[in-house]
């Protein structure tokens, strides 16, 4: 069976919006210093042009800490490999439309809006990693 009730609110929230029910918060939450994470060595040359970016955005606002460094990567590693994968598709599908024109051929609607294709591509970002690793 299910938790019961709705998810309780973090306790950064509850110190914002003040405690109204007058009772204790919770003291055992870990308390992470913020920081920019470091920028780990292995890493693909395009995430790290994404690692950049986002902490170029995210630094000011002081959301970041050093433990978020693997999710960081991860992301940066997500966003280049859809960056490529997307790159490739439209590279073929220019490719099919300039071999269908050179033919005479007309081709199918879908594969002539390439705006249906990036919706597929950001609606199924793990399912396109999945695919492209198997």
């Amino acid at each position: 069976m299910g938790l019961r009730g709705p998810a309780p609110k973090p306790t950064g929230v509850r110190v914002l919006e003040g405690c109204r029910a007058h009772r204790p918060l919770p003291e055992n939450e870990p308390q992470y210093p913020t920081g920019v994470p470091v920028k780990p060595k292995r890493m693909s040359r395009p995430a790290k042009l994404v690692w950049d970016e986002l902490v170029r955005e995210m630094a000011p606002a002081n959301v970041l800490h050093s433990v978020d460094q693997r999710a960081l990567w991860q992301l940066t590693e997500d966003e280049a490999l859809l960056s490529e994968a997307y790159s490739g598709l439209w590279k073929m599908t220019k490719a099919l439309e300039n071999k269908a024109q050179n033919e005479g051929k007309e081709l199918p609607r879908l594969v002539r809006k390439l705006d249906l294709l990036e919706f597929a591509l950001l609606r199924h970002r793990s399912i396109l990693r999945l695919a492209i690793i198997s």
